[in-house]
């Protein structure tokens, strides 16, 4: 209980104290974009281990969306910096949400946006699409290429891909901007999640530039290397309850735990927060309204969605013994 209370004192601390951190908020979207594009980027070339690397594998950005919301997707993906990025890959299910009325009409600023690629499945996963058709695409020709996964309806600091990039490459994680540990949510993240963070290593809200952390917090950016995610496991996961589907970073985390891949928060000057764009709070979020919950996301309703879940997928596990 006391874990739980500073946990929770900490998130508060950081929402109270991070209302800055995101350095081109309340702009318009032009302004936005045009603001986190000016933001700085360190040249990761200058390391022999990241040019060696990129020169022999290739970099990915994924994401995914809506019908009601790919007509507003151009600003996300003016935001993306492509500098050591191979393809944008816009992953689509065939019907959203599996329903006949689910059909996609991709304006020509996306179809033509430079370097964007459309993916597209039969299936509609929910969040998570984010991820697998991505991870699928090029696992089979390059396990070690990198996956970036973004939202799609967030901008991003042009210093981000970078340092998840060269945190992927350099500690040899699954990298993002943002981590959280599982107990924010209320849970004893000793009896749930898989793994557990190293004490010899770093952990969450520690302070340092990369920690520790069991979540990965997917709408401020995180970077596999294909290698690392096992498509399969995390489709099983996705789809043991309502409540996962929409649970797409506890979803990845935890199966990430399952096979002893780290996770880690990388922060410093490059990685400030990114801006939401006015759209992203409206009710046609992916994770909105779906679910066992059938209603709209907030903090409160995550925190619940991810306690039927984690339970969920852990008594899976204890049936399961695959690992």
């Amino acid at each position: 209980m006391k874990t739980q209370f500073f946990s929770l004192c900490f998130l508060a601390l950081v929402l109270v104290t991070c209302a800055s951190c995101e350095p081109c908020a309340g702009n318009s979207d032009e302004d936005t974009v045009l603001c986190l594009r000016g933001l700085p980027k360190e040249d990761i070339l200058q390391d022999q281990a990241i040019k060696q690397y990129l020169s022999k594998h290739r970099v990915y950005v994924s994401l995914s969306t809506s019908p009601t919301r790919i007509s507003k997707l151009l600003p996300v993906l003016q935001t993306v910096d492509t500098e050591y990025v191979e393809n944008i890959l816009l992953a689509l299910p065939q019907r959203y949400r599996n329903k006949e009325d689910g059909q996609y009409v991709i304006p020509p600023e996306i179809a033509n946006f430079p370097k964007l690629k459309i993916i597209r499945r039969d299936q509609d996963l929910g969040p998570i699409m984010k991820l697998i058709p991505a991870v699928e695409e090029v696992k089979a020709s390059d396990p070690e290429a990198i996956v970036i996964t973004i939202d799609d309806d967030t901008g991003y600091p042009a210093g981000v891909f970078g340092q998840l990039i060269k945190a992927a490459i350099k500690q040899e994680t699954v990298s993002a901007a943002i981590a959280r540990n599982l107990d924010i949510s209320g849970l004893d993240r000793y009896q749930l999640m898989p793994s557990k963070t190293l004490l010899s290593k770093p952990e969450c809200y520690s302070g340092h530039e990369i920690s520790y952390c069991d979540l990965v917090f997917g709408y401020a950016g995180v970077a596999y290397k294909a290698k690392w995610v096992n498509t399969d496991l995390l489709t099983t996961l996705s789809t043991l309850d309502p409540s996962c589907r929409t649970s797409d970073d506890l979803v990845i985390s935890f199966g990430l735990a399952l096979q002893n891949i780290p996770r880690v928060s990388v922060s410093n000057q490059y990685t400030p927060l990114p801006t939401q764009f006015a759209f992203g709070f409206r009710a046609d979020a992916l994770q909105r309204g779906s679910g066992s919950l059938q209603v709209a996301s907030n903090s409160d309703v995550t925190s619940l969605r991810y306690r039927t879940c984690a339970k969920i997928m852990h008594e899976w596990v204890q049936k399961n013994i695959l690992f």
